[in-house]
């Protein structure tokens, strides 16, 4: 059922269109970037160093584990993210439902 965007709800909430729900989304985004390189930073180029003879095993194993720390702090992010954007849409239902729209 398609609504006219005059007779949607208006107000200060959590919506869609609210500053905080676009700060949200943006942090989302950012978390995804985030996590994505460094899983591909991990595969590609830890691996590659790793099958070089005359790489240094420590700045190897170090770069690992702060690529690691990286993407969970990534993950983390993500995983907020998601649960505040779930509340911001369940929100918004339940103010199109409460409007009678």
């Amino acid at each position: 059922m398609h609504h006219d965007p005059a007779s949607m709800p208006e107000g200060n909430g959590f919506g869609a269109e609210s500053p905080a729900y676009a700060a949200v989304r943006w942090t989302q985004f950012i978390g995804l970037l985030f996590l994505i390189g460094t899983v591909t930073f991990r595969t590609f180029v830890l691996s590659s160093l790793r099958r070089k003879q005359e790489a240094n095993a420590r700045m190897v194993n170090d770069a690992e584990q702060s690529a690691a720390r990286l993407g969970l702090v990534a993950a983390w992010i993500l995983m907020c993210t998601l649960l505040l954007r779930l509340f911001a849409q369940s929100y918004a239902m339940r103010r199109r439902r409460a409007s009678g729209t």
